[in-house]
């Protein structure tokens, strides 16, 4: 693990691979942002493949940026929690700076969304309780990560969900401590209060997470527009989609719950991640709907609770339609 402080620029760049520090070799792109590539590496020291983020350079970069990397990487290290990826070493390239963090071996939800679709409600629950858990490990070490996006939460081969980037998607400008003019953070995952430029706190990444649970369910963020702009102020203006509207399976719990992550006024929303989970849980009741051929008519639910009052027990087929003689 590094001291935090950003290694001096030390990449090789001869006939054979690119390698950082002396250290990490970059075997393939893993996925590329408008400020930052995410590679494959194998560290040579310790034997390991390792994922690398490198924040591309600007123009604007400074000592405010380093330091700015330095802190967001110590409190990103201070987190232990098997939901949440593992920093391992920060620095230095002529490209920009870079951070090295555990390898997932899986696809991000966004991947998943865009392969195969829309998940099912219970898939949904789980992903999300995942991600509370590590939410709420994140805010305990004082991390707010801003940027919680179906791009940052990776669903591991293994069943696992683990959450990406705690704590360095503020490296970028207007990071940490504000800029004029930037806005921090993915416009169609952006709380109201990002947009105004207020104070953030661990409900601003519930805000984030309930966009990302609606995008999971719907196939689509809640506000969408090819307009960035647009999109910030919707957030800002704009009541969400109701889900069921767009989806009947979607149980009403879930949708309550969803809802009130979604809620324009942070002190309207869950308090924080733990008060979460135990909720959806407790009241979503089945996360899949029955089959067509089993789901009982209003006129047959209207006959069982007549049998019940009588004192007999409804049967799970409803009764056969009787028939009259003329």
């Amino acid at each position: 693990m590094s001291d935090g402080a950003p290694r001096e620029e030390t990449t090789e760049v001869v006939s054979g691979p690119t390698v950082l520090s002396g250290r990490y070799e970059l075997l393939r792109l893993l996925g590329e942002g408008g400020m930052s590539r995410v590679h494959l590496a194998h560290d040579r020291e310790l034997g390991r493949d390792v994922a690398v983020k490198i924040l591309t350079a600007t123009g604007d970069r400074d000592s405010e940026d380093l330091e700015r990397l330095r802190d967001e990487a110590r409190a990103a290290a201070s987190i232990t929690h098997p939901g949440v990826v593992t920093v391992h070493d920060i620095g230095t390239t002529r490209d920009g700076l870079f951070v090295v963090m555990a390898y997932v071996d899986g696809e991000s939800l966004a991947d998943r969304l865009r392969r195969s679709g829309p998940l099912e409600p219970a898939e949904t629950v789980a992903v999300g309780q995942a991600v509370c858990d590590a939410l709420a490990a994140a805010h305990r070490a004082g991390v707010v990560h801003r940027d919680v996006t179906p791009g940052n939460i990776m669903l591991g081969r293994d069943g696992t969900v683990t959450v990406t980037d705690f704590g360095i998607a503020r490296m970028g400008p207007g990071a940490g401590r504000t800029r004029t003019g930037y806005i921090v953070g993915t416009p169609s995952y952006l709380a109201p209060e990002q947009g105004h430029g207020g104070d953030l706190d661990g409900r601003t990444d519930l805000y984030a997470l309930g966009c990302c649970l609606f995008t999971a369910l719907i196939g689509r963020p809640p506000f969408s527009d090819d307009d960035s702009f647009a999109v910030v102020l919707a957030h800002m203006r704009s009541d969400p989609p109701r889900p069921r509207r767009l989806r009947a399976d979607i149980p009403e719990a879930l949708e309550a719950v969803i809802l009130r992550a979604l809620a324009k006024d942070p002190n309207r929303r869950y308090p924080t991640p733990r008060r979460w989970p135990s909720r959806w849980a407790s009241r979503s009741g089945p996360a899949t709907p029955r089959p067509a051929d089993t789901r009982w008519s209003w006129r047959t639910r209207a006959r069982a609770r007549r049998r019940t009052r009588r004192g007999s027990s409804p049967s799970r087929t409803p009764p056969p339609r009787r028939t009259t003689r003329r």
